[in-house]
């Protein structure tokens, strides 16, 4: 079981784009996972039906690190919704847990009001981050840039003429 679940979390992590500081959240998403999932030892059987005897509802299910927008009761002209990663399900209530950007950091939120856009990963599409790295690319590239035309002129004057530039032997 152990290696089913580390399997599962590395999956988990990967796929959402989420740090490896959510291990925890991926482990306990993990664990709902398997044992709400039909299984092949129990012949098809879903392991939390056959435990306590009541029927399993999928339609809950989400995509771990997928975009939720969790509904706010905001004076009027305030946004109705904040955007949230998907980060898991609590223990013992009906709902989800929600990573949460705030003015003061981070919280985790659980709630059921929310809306998710399965398709969008947040963490693994994270257009700030691209900008960084493009940005840090950019300057590498112009740095080489001038390097490399500094270089070319040094290697033009100090190479010998020759018309035959193929390197290239023919058999």
């Amino acid at each position: 079981m152990n290696r089913t679940l580390l399997n599962k979390v590395r999956c988990l992590l990967i796929s959402s784009g989420l740090a490896k500081s959510f291990w925890g959240e991926a482990l306990l998403t993990a664990a709902y996972l398997i044992k709400n999932s039909p299984s092949v030892p129990l012949l098809g059987k879903v392991p939390e039906h056959v435990w306590s005897g009541k029927n399993v509802d999928l339609s809950s299910l989400r995509v771990f690190g997928c975009s939720a927008f969790v509904f706010q009761n905001n004076d009027k002209l305030e946004p109705r919704a904040k955007k949230c990663v998907f980060i898991g399900y609590p223990e013992g209530v009906k709902g989800y847990r929600l990573w949460l950007r705030n003015q003061t950091g981070f919280k985790v939120v659980i709630t059921k009001d929310v809306t998710f856009n399965e398709f969008e990963m947040p963490c693994l599409n994270n257009s700030s981050k691209k900008e960084l790295d493009f940005q840090s690319m950019f300057n590498k590239v112009e740095g080489s840039k001038e390097d490399n035309q500094q270089g070319e002129e040094d290697s033009e004057e100090n190479q010998p003429e020759s018309e035959n530039t193929d390197t290239r032997t023919e058999t």
